[in-house]
């Protein structure tokens, strides 16, 4: 699923700047708003084709990114937070890194790392004490909540 018309809006904002949008120390987070997706973060980063000028990748910084989508429709959003989140539209992919959390209807995941495909609702998710080697460190959960798997 592309967004051009996300790309569109980012793009008439950066016409003075870099690819990149930044929030100064005390300012409020960057809000990106494009049909259901809205995007809460400190930094953003965006690319698009050159050729067909579909956005291709988003790469999101803050404390926490905050990433609310409807992917498909009739269906309830989903809400990914993470200091990191990576989105790339062609594949559905997001990856959220750093206190990664991923909830839609009331089911939860949560890890130092998650990966999520948001057309098909698979996910991978890594323990930070899987990352780190140090069996003190997090564990992953996930909450399933009855009736959300199909």
């Amino acid at each position: 699923m592309t967004r051009p018309n996300l790309l569109t809006y980012c793009t008439i904002v950066l016409l003075s700047t870099s690819t990149a949008l930044w929030a100064l120390p005390g300012d409020r987070e960057i809000v990106i708003t494009q049909g259901l997706l809205t995007i809460y973060a400190d930094r953003v980063e965006l690319e698009n084709d050159e050729i067909t000028n579909d956005l291709t990748y988003v790469y999101a910084i803050g404390n926490p990114v905050r990433m609310i989508d409807t992917p498909i429709a009739d269906k309830p959003p989903v809400e990914v937070t993470g200091h990191t989140v990576e989105y790339f539209p062609a594949d559905n992919m997001i990856i959220t890194i750093g206190d990664a959390r991923i909830t839609r209807s009331g089911s939860k995941a949560s890890g130092e790392r998650i990966e999520y495909n948001s057309f098909t609702s698979v996910m991978t998710i890594k323990a930070k004490r899987i990352i780190s080697g140090n069996p003190d460190d997090k564990q992953a959960e996930l909450i399933i909540e009855p009736g959300d798997v199909e």
